[in-house]
């Protein structure tokens, strides 16, 4: 199983690259590579936000599993579905990632970025409220995350 998803991931990885090597092509290898890591970066991000919002505005459709008679069963609406196969491509997209970075790197950053997106998100479109906590929670995930990825000075 890991093999298979490690393939996926690397055959998702290699299509974003043919699709930006149009863009990409007339850079030097380094750039180009920086680049790529970074278009891998921001479509997790694009993606794993997208997953867990859409997986919010499918919630008035829950979803329901079943198990009867040895026959699974499930049912989900159109947007929960959608939000679940953007979560599964964030996973994938991640799963590279991992391999990418440095993993004291990439989790922190990652988590915290995803979060602070969703929130804003939630917040703009979803009709949450921010509250004097929230806002403190959310400046505590983007503090920690920087201190996490500071380079020592000795």
């Amino acid at each position: 199983m890991k093999i298979e998803l490690e393939a996926i991931a690397c055959a998702y990885s290699a299509r974003i690259r043919v699709v930006c090597g149009i863009i990409l092509k007339d850079m030097p290898y380094q750039k180009r590579k920086r680049s790529m890591k970074m278009i891998l970066f921001a479509s997790y991000l694009l993606l794993s936000s997208s997953g867990v919002i859409l997986m919010k505005i499918g919630a008035d459709h829950p979803l329901s599993i079943s198990l009867a008679e040895r026959v699974f069963s499930f049912s989900a609406g159109g947007v929960t579905v959608l939000g679940l196969c953007c979560y599964i491509c964030s996973f994938l997209i991640y799963t590279r990632l991992i391999a990418l970075y440095d993993i004291t790197y990439l989790v922190p950053i990652a988590s915290a970025v995803v979060q602070v997106i969703v929130v804003t998100v939630a917040l703009l479109f979803l009709g949450e409220r921010l509250t004097l906590i929230k806002a403190c929670g959310i400046a505590m995930v983007l503090v920690g995350a920087l201190l996490m990825n500071l380079k020592q000075g000795v």
